[in-house]
């Protein structure tokens, strides 16, 4: 995963100007900062989707991780089956699924982001066209 991070940096940026431009919305007004949306919907896309790329990456890496752990579980000779090894080697996989069911949900999240950007856009393109 620590390979993959560094493509993902630009997203920084694009969050501060995120946060930013909805700010400007809040103390310019809507009607001054109607020109402004469609950048601002381009914006929360954008990072919608570096988000999602990261995620997807996390999740490829803490499922390879989980593998390996279940493999050295499989691995172990019996007569090396001892208490310890074995609730050690459990720690670490609920660890790691853990941390899988919150890149999931930050998956998940994001879709909705996505979604809800898009239908915004398209509400107001049509909203636009009447």
């Amino acid at each position: 995963m620590e390979a993959s991070v560094p493509k993902y940096k630009k997203k920084l940026p694009q969050l501060g100007m995120q946060k930013e431009m909805e700010q400007d919305v809040k103390r310019f007004g809507q009607a001054a900062w109607a020109t402004a949306i469609p950048r601002l919907e381009k914006l929360k896309l954008m990072l919608a989707q570096e988000t999602l790329q990261l995620m997807r990456a996390k999740e490829l890496c803490l499922n390879h991780k989980r593998a390996e752990i279940q493999g050295k579980m499989e691995d172990l000779p019996e007569q090396e089956k001892n208490i310890n090894v074995v609730d050690e080697l459990e720690i670490q996989f609920y660890e790691i699924q853990l941390q899988l069911y919150e890149v999931k949900f930050e998956i998940l999240k994001n879709k909705e982001i996505l979604l809800t950007t898009q239908l915004d856009s398209l509400k107001r393109l049509i909203k636009d066209e009447i």
